[in-house]
């Protein structure tokens, strides 16, 4: 597969960009099946991968590769791989990963128009996913378990339990407003570009900048 031709490869249609908050539960506790969605463009980010079997796959940083290589590999979709981790992990480019290289922070780019060019592969994948959702020309975008917040009011940190304790504590409170951030920095530029981002995460911090929408009224799914 040649980076190229994923360019704009789904101009102007909808995408769903999947990520790992806790709301995804709330989500489900109100009857809304994952598999749904399959008929969709739709990019996981991380373990949403346990929703459904999405179009695109992405992670940003290696630990996540170490640890879940054998469920990754098996996983029927296209990947995103940065080429720094490719490199570190001894995965080569395949039928099925796009190995694209990771554009350096101080470029200080949300966006761009083309996979050859340096990826703004920042270190969160949620904010990765939405930036390879312009870039594949999705439009518009919507959002699901990106709720950038390190505990829910049940003190959950993501709809799954996969990781390990040491990684959660890793990531402290000051780590999500940089989350919020980038986050914002992508979303401004979005709209200048007439790209709709729409946020289907009631408890979201993007809900302040952002549209919400529930998820069970996205027009054209089967929610039964």
């Amino acid at each position: 597969m040649e980076l190229a031709n994923f360019d704009k490869k789904h101009l102007d249609q909808r995408g769903f960009v999947i990520g790992g908050g806790p709301s995804i539960l709330g989500i489900q506790d109100r009857g809304f099946t994952f598999s749904t969605l399959e008929k969709e463009i739709t990019i996981a980010t991380n373990k949403a991968y346990k929703l459904l079997t999405p179009s695109y796959l992405v992670w940003s940083d290696g630990y996540f590769l170490k640890e879940f290589k054998g469920e990754i590999d098996s996983i029927d979709c296209i990947k995103f791989c940065a080429n720094n981790v490719a490199k570190k992990f001894g995965v080569s480019k395949q039928n099925d990963t796009l190995i694209i290289k990771r554009g350096r922070d101080v470029e200080q780019k949300t966006l761009v128009d083309s996979f050859t060019e340096p990826f703004p592969m920042w270190n969160n994948s949620g904010v990765t996913g939405l930036r390879i959702a312009y870039t594949l020309g999705l439009n518009p975008i919507y959002l699901i378990g990106i709720d950038i917040q390190r505990l829910d009011n049940k003190n959950r940190t993501h709809f799954h339990t996969d990781y390990d304790n040491a990684r959660i504590k890793k990531t402290k409170d000051v780590r999500y407003d940089k989350f919020y951030d980038s986050f914002f920095k992508t979303i401004e530029d979005l709209k200048r570009k007439k790209v709709k981002v729409i946020s289907c995460s009631e408890n979201s911090r993007l809900n302040t900048i952002l549209e919400y929408q529930d998820l069970l009224t996205v027009e054209g799914l089967n929610h039964v």
